[in-house]
């Protein structure tokens, strides 16, 4: 198989509205993408079949762009008699091409005759690009402010659209005086995902959040599991907050599933709106009980987000909160800390 050895040229995010509102399209045009370890690579092509209704499509996979071919996929289409003017097909590539390393060399080739005259004139086209293999995202307790890249990057016709678009991942959490106010307060509102994807719309709302308390689980409204570990699990949501937005990222922050109401001395969870304004307050955020007596351990807290957008990526957190059991924790009247807060967050 012949190879043009051209590169895929890497343009900032958001390169494609430079190249205007509607460029023109070859009469071959292709999209690879995103490719993602262990599956199958969507190609997605484009053709206009007016005069070149009949083509081999040929599509090799080298280790790099001057090694012998490792893989090829060959197939011809016919669309002869057809009354549209341009066709588009999706195929799916082995899964096997993106099992040898982080990138690879893709050559493509499309061939054929005019008007389908096999004793006529020949056309073809020839294409390559080096090809970066990306993942899903196993985020396991990442760092304030670290930026990751999923590198499930979708490329195009390099002559015509020189982008690659990227997908990334950032972790915030933001700081307010809450916490020197109400220290058994874990503010989850404050941890901010941050997501950014110029290949595709993605709403991170529609993944799987949830957070596991594993201490003095008995004393949440909620069923503990019982095992080698106990714990309570609470269910948490991500919401959009485009006020968080920075530099072409999206944010989302957490809240539980739905706003719960602690009791303003013990700090006791209760589900239901108790409608006693004076003895409880609302809050999306997540409160430590008080005066159980357990002080002298951490809270062990672990925050998972799971089925994040539709590759299924999941980052998990843990949270420790060590309390000092001298401090006395009740009652403003006689108490060393009590919790003062507003009847609605």
């Amino acid at each position: 198989m012949r190879r043009k050895a051209s590169k895929l040229i890497i343009l900032a995010a958001g390169a494609l509205s430079c190249l205007g509102a509607n460029p023109t399209k070859p009469e071959f045009y292709w999209e690879v993408g995103p490719v993602i370890s262990g599956r199958d690579i969507p190609f997605h092509f484009e053709a206009v079949i007016t005069r070149k209704p009949i083509f081999t499509l040929t599509i090799g996979y080298y280790w790099d762009e001057y090694s012998s071919v490792a893989y090829e996929y060959e197939n011809e289409f016919n669309y002869m008699g057809r009354s549209e003017t341009m066709v588009s097909e999706t195929i799916y590539l082995p899964s096997h091409w993106t099992e040898h390393g982080d990138k690879f060399y893709m050559a493509i080739h499309q061939k054929g005759f005019i008007n389908g005259n096999t004793h006529g004139q020949v056309f073809s086209f020839s294409e390559g690009l080096n090809v970066t293999v990306g993942r899903i995202l196993r985020w396991e307790c990442p760092e304030e402010n670290t930026t990751v890249d999923t590198k499930r990057y979708k490329a195009y016709n390099t002559t015509v659209f020189p982008v690659e678009g990227e997908e990334k991942y950032r972790f915030l959490n933001y700081r307010t005086e809450l916490e020197s106010f109400a220290p058994r307060c874990v503010q989850i509102s404050n941890m901010t995902i941050l997501y950014k994807n110029t290949m595709a719309s993605e709403d991170l709302t529609q993944a799987t959040a949830y957070m596991n308390v594993y201490n003095d689980y008995m004393e949440y409204p909620y069923q503990p599991t019982l095992g080698t570990v106990n714990y309570v699990r609470i269910p948490l949501r991500l919401v959009r907050e485009s006020r968080r937005d920075v530099d072409g990222f999206s944010a989302y922050i957490l809240r539980l599933r739905v706003p719960h109401y602690y009791h303003r001395q013990t700090l006791k969870m209760l589900m239901a709106n108790p409608n006693d304004p004076e003895t409880y307050f609302a809050s999306s955020d997540f409160y430590c009980r008080a005066g159980l007596g357990h002080d002298a351990d951490p809270y062990a807290i672990g925050i998972f987000l799971e089925k994040l957008t539709s590759y299924k990526d999941s980052m998990r957190f843990e949270i420790k909160r060590e309390f000092d059991k001298t401090q006395l924790f009740g009652s403003c009247s006689d108490s060393q800390y009590c919790v003062v807060i507003g009847k609605g967050k």
